[in-house]
This record gives structure tokens, sequence and C-alpha cells, in this order.
């Protein structure tokens, strides 16, 4: 009825042995005695204390991807206003330098070549056409400073065409 003292002891000593081969096994994949080994030995809290740990970094991690996430939809949100912002600067200067334009042609109309007001009209002509690529750059790179930079400049122009025109 009994088993032999030995095989008890062999029992015995495998019990422990047994809970170390299930390090990371769920419970319904393995027999009987190895889930008594498992209980015995603690590795069955030691898979509950690791899955824990696991769902618990997961959750972490979900919860940091969200906020970058959302993170970068705010900022993508913010570049897109700013690019929204430039553009609108910038064309504002675009309708600067062609109004300049059409003042300068309507000027060159009046001047006769080779007079020092012809000298004139020609640097104007020739800053507006710098001032032009300087907002194409601007508008490339879409640089804040740059932007304010190609506006200063083009309202120092402004003011040059304006009394030229007044002379």
């Amino acid at each position: 009825m009994f088993a032999p003292p030995h095989r008890v002891l062999a029992a015995m000593l495998a019990l422990p042995l047994a809970g170390c081969a299930v390090e990371g096994q769920n419970a319904d994949q393995r027999g009987f005695f190895t889930g008594i080994g498992a209980a015995v030995t603690g590795a069955d809290m030691r898979n509950v204390q690791r899955l824990e740990a696991t769902a618990q970094q997961s959750e972490l991690e979900a919860r940091l991807a969200q906020r970058r996430q959302e993170s970068a939809a705010e900022t993508a949100s913010l570049s897109s206003r700013q690019v929204s912002a430039a553009e609108q600067r910038l064309a504002a200067v675009q309708r600067d330098i062609a109004r300049n334009r059409a003042t300068m042609a309507r000027l060159r109309r009046e001047l006769q070549a080779g007079t020092p007001r012809a000298t004139e009209a020609n640097r104007l002509e020739q800053e507006l056409n710098a001032l032009e690529r300087e907002r194409r750059a601007a508008a490339a790179r879409v640089s804040t400073e740059e932007i304010q930079r190609v506006e200063e400049r083009s309202r120092a122009l402004n003011d040059e065409v304006r009394r030229f025109g007044a002379m």
C-alpha cells in the first residue's frame, strides 16, 4: 500500500527540482506533481510577480507612447500655424514688391536714360530683385529670423521707392 521509503525520498527530492523546471511555465501546462512542486518552491508566485511587472511595464510604455504622440500632434499643429503665418507675412512682402515694381515702371517711363535719377531707378530695381530672391529663400526655409529680416528690408525699400517717387 505504501511506497517504499526510497521512492518517497526520491519524490520529496524531485519536488523542488520540479518547481525549478516550471519557472515561466503556465499552470495549465503542467501535471499534478509539477504543480505541487511549483507551489512549494514559490515558482508560481515568482511567475505571477514577473507577469505583473511585465504588465505594469507595458502599461507605462503605452502611457509614454500616448504622451509622445500627443506632443508630436501638438508640435505639428504649432508648426502648421507657424508656416501659415510665415506664408502670410511673405505674401505681404510679395505684394509690396509688386507695388514697388509697378511704381518703378511708371517712374521709369518718366525718366530720361543716363540721368542720375535713371541710375537711382536702376539701383532700386536691383534692390527689388535682390529682395525677391531673399523672399523666396526665406519661404523655402521658413525661418522666423530670416522672414523678419526680409520684412524689415522690404519696409526700408518701400520708403526709398516712396521718396524716389516724390522727387
